[in-house]
């Protein structure tokens, strides 16, 4: 299953952002950050779904509001695209309190067909 789902990202209008040219080269991965600004983990799947759903480079997103691209400043979510964000976080705070490793390297690759993300 994907990190977010197709639905929630449709409800919120993500998929309907117009697509930017890419004025430069960019990598498709997403870095979460710690609280101390320090480099936590990357997360490729994701930024490959983020770039196919809005056309944009990862990065853009990695210090946007309160939850996206960090490890929660805390606070009420800014937007819905903060939101889903906060969503990610609570779902990999889930997972570590369940004794599992939110660090654990995946194996699903991500393909983008019609600007919908596919993981196979």
């Amino acid at each position: 299953m994907p990190f977010f789902a197709w639905s929630l990202l449709e409800s919120i209008g993500l998929t309907d952002v117009p697509l930017q040219p890419d004025s430069k080269e960019c990598s498709h991965s997403f870095t979460l950050y710690g609280s101390g600004g320090a480099a936590n983990r990357e997360l490729p799947a994701l930024g490959e779904m983020l770039h196919c759903l809005t056309g944009r480079c990862p990065h853009e997103y990695e210090m946007y509001g309160c939850y996206c691209g960090q490890e929660g400043r805390g606070g009420q979510p800014q937007d819905q695209l903060d939101r889903c964000c906060f969503f990610h976080h609570c779902c990999l705070k889930q997972i570590s309190s369940m004794g599992c490793s939110p660090e654990r390297k995946l194996s699903a690759q991500v393909s983008c067909e019609g600007g919908k993300p596919r993981c196979e």
